[in-house]
């Protein structure tokens, strides 16, 4: 999480890539601990700006 909060792009598009390699050998076991609205606030976030076409 701290990652998709950083004021670093770079981090935060590691920690995109992070989560999304978690989300992708995630089971039913290791997801339900996911923080998910805080996770989804912190991508919002970063989708909303205009620079970054990558995320």
């Amino acid at each position: 999480m701290e990652g998709l909060r950083s004021s670093n792009e770079i981090r935060q598009a590691e920690a995109a890539s992070e989560l999304a390699e978690m989300l992708l050998l995630g089971n039913e076991e290791s997801l339900p601990n996911l923080p998910v609205k805080d996770i989804v606030h912190a991508l919002i976030a970063l989708l909303q700006k205009e620079h970054n076409f990558e995320l």
